[in-house]
């Protein structure tokens, strides 16, 4: 199976599976007639779980590591979801807060001033 098939297979764009094998998350083999990348059948499903988990908002890095071990033979996703599920909590959290300030912002127009000076001083303790 060449790019253009593993990516119409998994429903994704061409270079998207290019981008992958140039990372290493995809290892074709390489066709000694022509030179062209030759993918498996088993790279659809391997690239549906690269697709999967990164959009569940797990990083490059993330993804490296579970397929190492899912190569390895010993690779159970739990811990990396509980992780990602923790970080969008605590993400959910920030953009919570932010929803708030937002909605007070509007409500009291005459605040603005004192939250750009809030801010200010965030930025400069940071």
């Amino acid at each position: 199976m060449r790019v253009v098939d593993l990516a119409k297979a998994a429903g994704v764009p061409p270079h998207v599976v290019r981008y992958y094998a140039r990372i290493g998350l995809l290892r074709p083999m390489r066709d000694p007639a022509n030179g062209y990348r030759v993918f498996r059948r088993e790279d659809v499903a391997r690239l549906q779980l690269i697709r999967g988990l990164r959009a569940l908002g797990c990083s490059l890095a993330e993804v490296r590591a579970f397929l190492r071990a899912t190569d390895a033979g010993a690779a159970d996703p739990r811990p990396l979801l509980a992780r990602r599920l923790d970080e969008t909590r605590r993400e959910i959290e920030r953009l919570r807060r932010r929803e708030r300030r937002l909605a007070e912002v509007l409500a009291h127009p005459h605040a603005l001033p004192e939250l750009a000076h809030e801010i200010a001083g965030q930025a400069d303790a940071a």
